[in-house]
């Protein structure tokens, strides 16, 4: 008794269809109207300087609803965390290691991670965004506009 095989045109299209499947991290900057759009650098300043945003880490890998927005040489720089009974908060990482900004210290504090429905190495991916100009304790300020998505 011989197994019925699959015909050749449905394996190659199977196959064409596999690089389709795969999640790639993006990191953007929100878009303040239409002249911004398409734009791909995320705009995060810390203490009036630029830090560029690379990538992002999904909060999974430590147990958290958010993500790590990282740095050029894969750092963590900035912690967005969605707490669920007081809302967003952000950890500066690196250099400032451990701020903690809620809204006593961002007059401008919007932020959202939500499940994409995707799971890499059972790590839940996640996409959001965040928005907030924040003014730390010793006076140091952090502004961030920045949306990403399939951060894992």
């Amino acid at each position: 008794m011989s197994r019925p095989r699959l015909p050749a045109l449905t394996v190659l299209t199977l196959a064409g269809l596999m690089p389709a499947c795969v999640a790639r991290t993006r990191v953007n900057a929100l878009p303040s109207g239409m002249a911004d759009e398409g734009r791909s650098v995320a705009e995060l300043k810390i203490d009036g300087r630029v830090v560029p945003v690379a990538g992002c880490r999904s909060g999974d890998h430590a147990h958290f609803l958010g993500a790590d927005l990282m740095g050029a040489s894969n750092e963590p720089v900035l912690r967005v965390v969605i707490d669920p009974l007081e809302g967003p908060r952000l950890r500066l990482l690196g250099t400032r290691g451990g701020a903690v900004l809620g809204p006593e210290q961002c007059p401008e504090l919007r932020a959202s991670v939500r499940h994409t429905g995707w799971w890499v190495n059972d790590v839940r991916d996640v996409a959001g965004e965040v928005q907030a100009q924040c003014t730390m304790e010793d006076g140091g300020r952090v502004e961030a506009r920045v949306a990403f998505d399939h951060c894992h």
